[in-house]
């Protein structure tokens, strides 16, 4: 939708588009991880206190994962495709063998599960920032200027074809 969008240069369409999938994309995940973090204590057993923070902290993945991949979609939406990848691919696990390398040499021990997944969420959240920067930079000025507008039928009309496909 994105790049049908964009080659019709249909930048009101295209911000709604993003806004409303930005909106989607944060509220379904803020609730997948605050009930993942809810149950995290039965999902590991009672007395495995370490298991159920490092779950409970890994549950902060489910928001950013899917803002990255909404943020992916979007620029190679946009035709930048191997700048789409960068943070995630290339960023995240600099940041995440960093980070471990810093705790064996500070600790002389392997971080526990929760630190190791502190770890992965810091390193999510450095691709995810630097995800936001790229984004801004690629896109073009006209659809920072449009004023969103709603498709909702158009996409409710592309949401059923792809269920079709599948």
């Amino acid at each position: 939708e994105v790049a049908v969008l964009g080659a019709r240069a249909d930048w009101p369409a295209l911000r709604g588009l993003l806004r409303a999938g930005g909106v989607l994309v944060l509220a379904a995940g803020s609730v997948v991880a605050l009930l993942v973090a809810l149950a995290a204590p039965w999902l590991a057993g009672v007395a495995a206190d370490d298991a159920a923070r490092a779950i409970a902290l890994g549950a902060l993945l489910v928001p950013l994962v899917g803002f990255a991949r909404q943020r992916q979609a979007t620029l190679q939406g946009l035709g930048r495709v191997a700048l789409a990848q960068l943070p995630e691919q290339l960023l995240q696990p600099l940041v995440m063998l960093a980070m471990l390398t810093g705790a064996l040499a500070l600790q002389r021990t392997p971080p526990s599960g929760t630190q190791a997944v502190a770890m992965q969420v810091l390193a999510a959240v450095a691709a995810c920032l630097l995800g936001i920067v790229l984004l801004r930079r690629a896109r073009p000025a006209a659809l920072d200027a449009a004023a969103p507008r709603a498709a909702t039928r158009a996409w409710q009309i592309g949401r059923a074809s792809c269920r079709e496909r599948v």
